[in-house]
């Protein structure tokens, strides 16, 4: 294996999902967790393939719980966290000795402060958006682009995601498949097919 190609949301922060959000945090922001997820969804669900500007999203989210959009962004900034465990692993045990894609299904203005700060441009070779690409995972031309920009062999890949559905495109494709859960059984997962 030469190509090691990760998912972003659910691997490297630690939540994504808008529907849970809502859930865990519709009390302290005093909302009706149904409507919110609702009313919210549709719009990251259109800004996520760049159907609408996605600063779209933190603007209706922020109306909702009478916040401003900067306010609302942190929280929600907060509530994903970051797996600080994984990403020290993979500067300072992956890269440089494999190629390292990302391929990842999240809104521009929630993306892309992160990937600045974090300086995943740096670590990644290759970072495919399902914004930039018009197209999200499961749909196999996401993972097909990644191996084209990575100018590799798909079975010299290894494909991680948190959600077991996004794992088949990669399987079809000829990739080595790691379901996420966290960084330690990653790490075990990795020893087994990278050995």
């Amino acid at each position: 294996m030469k190509t090691i190609i990760f998912d972003f949301g659910g691997v490297f922060n630690l939540r994504t999902s808008v529907k849970e959000f809502w859930q865990n945090n519709a009390k302290v922001l005093g909302v009706d967790p149904e409507k919110a997820d609702k009313i919210t969804l549709d719009i990251w669900l259109k800004a996520r393939i760049g159907k609408i500007d996605s600063d779209i999203f933190w603007t209706e989210s922020a109306k909702l719980v009478k916040m401003s959009a900067e306010d609302f962004k942190d929280c929600f900034f907060n509530y994903t966290g970051w797996r600080e465990d994984l990403y020290d692993f993979v500067k300072q045990e992956l890269a440089g000795k494999y190629k390292l894609g990302m391929v990842s299904n999240q809104i521009e203005s929630w993306l892309e402060p992160i990937i600045e700060e974090k300086g995943l441009r740096d670590l990644f070779d290759v970072i495919i958006t399902s914004y930039e690409l018009g197209i999200a995972k499961p749909d196999i031309r996401a993972y097909q682009e990644a191996v084209n920009k990575l100018a590799v062999d798909p079975k010299d890949c290894i494909y991680i995601d948190d959600f077991e559905h996004n794992l088949k495109p990669a399987q079809e494709l000829g990739m080595e498949t790691i379901l996420f859960k966290d960084t330690a059984s990653l790490k075990k997962e990795l020893n087994k097919l990278l050995s």
